[in-house]
């Protein structure tokens, strides 16, 4: 009985951790529930005790930061929906004034959020983000670098290697051959 009512109070300090800290979780609060019971149910108790440990010292660390640390923490949902938007077609020309329309922001304040979330500018966390899709095609496949940077989204192939350079410390050609 003690267990299960051990499992029960984790689950619910679980469930606020998820609600507090994840972002844009799809599911309603049903769905949260569900999930964490199982996740629960197949952990180990000293899983489970490693688990309760770490949620006491976030919830006490998380309760003497300044509101404005907590707030850097969540990425604003337009922010996500751009980075989404990155991540599945860093292959495409990815404009500044059409990602700002699609994600229904002026391209001043999209520019603002990823400086001030993210630390970076627009350009360069799309250049990232196609710096390292080139990554696993340079080391495993034939491709030519000229073909891989057209693959990853780069129209120049001088840019492609001045950024990978820039990023990397060497340039994509060294870096495939493992120098």
């Amino acid at each position: 009985m003690k267990e299960k009512l051990s499992c029960s109070s984790l689950q619910e300090e679980l469930c606020a951790f998820l609600k507090r800290n994840a972002i844009n979780f799809p599911g309603n609060d049903a769905l949260l529930q569900e999930i964490t019971q199982r996740v629960l149910s197949a952990m180990h108790e000293t899983e489970r005790h490693k688990l309760s440990r770490f949620l006491k010292l976030f919830n006490r660390r998380a309760n003497t930061l300044s509101p404005e640390f907590t707030k850097v923490i969540r990425y604003d949902r337009r922010l996500m929906k751009a980075m989404e938007h990155i991540e599945k077609h860093f292959d495409q020309e990815l404009p500044l004034p059409w990602m700002a329309d699609y994600v229904g922001l002026a391209k001043e304040t999209l520019c603002r959020m990823f400086h001030s979330q993210l630390s970076v500018t627009y350009t360069t966390y799309v250049n990232n983000i196609r710096i390292e899709k080139s990554i696993p095609l340079l080391l495993y496949s034939d491709y030519t670098i000229s073909d891989i940077a057209y693959q990853c989204g780069f129209n120049s192939n001088h840019y492609f290697n001045r950024t990978f350079r820039k990023v990397k410390g060497v340039s994509p050609g060294e870096f495939s051959k493992g120098e």
